[in-house]
């Protein structure tokens, strides 16, 4: 990442560490690791989200009623990743939360990150949505962090969430 930091060419970058560590890294393959961690290290604030704008989104969901958990990332503490649901949605997404699907929108906002949409299905095959979460990246560490809230959310309740 120190070679991609300091603007040397993927190709530049191959050979360097073809020869000192004896490494056969092609340059397309340097250059899709590099794409890969910058999309794995970015937080909200990352990706041109101002506090402000954060604020503002925050006082939308607060103006809604519904409520939000946020992740923070500790090294900077800055907020990576915020979830927001109805809490009038919540009983029947305990009732109803044997499967989820869980699908996002890429790029499609004015920061261009993925927003999931966690929902469900009733016994009458109507979906309903239980949350939304706008994120950085579709990293593991995102994603089980996601689960963990709509469990905690449809299972043990969101009154219970700190």
């Amino acid at each position: 990442m120190a070679l991609a930091a300091a603007g040397v060419p993927a190709g530049q970058a191959a050979l360097y560490l073809d020869s000192r560590y004896n490494t056969r890294i092609q340059p397309k393959d340097y250059h899709r690791i590099v794409q890969s961690m910058k999309e794995h290290s970015r937080t909200l604030s990352d990706g041109g989200i101002q506090d402000s704008e954060i604020r503002q989104l925050i006082d939308a969901i607060n103006e809604c009623g519904d409520m939000y958990r946020t992740k923070w990332r500790s090294a900077n503490n800055m907020i990576d990743c915020i979830m927001y649901w109805d809490p009038t949605d919540v009983p029947i997404a305990r009732r109803f939360c044997q499967v989820l699907q869980v699908d996002s929108t890429f790029k499609d906002n004015s920061w261009r990150f993925p927003l999931l949409e966690v929902t469900a299905t009733t016994n009458e095959m109507n979906t309903f949505l239980i949350a939304q979460v706008l994120i950085p990246s579709e990293s593991h560490e995102r994603l089980l962090w996601v689960f963990e809230q709509v469990f905690f959310l449809t299972i043990i309740g969101p009154d219970l969430i700190d």
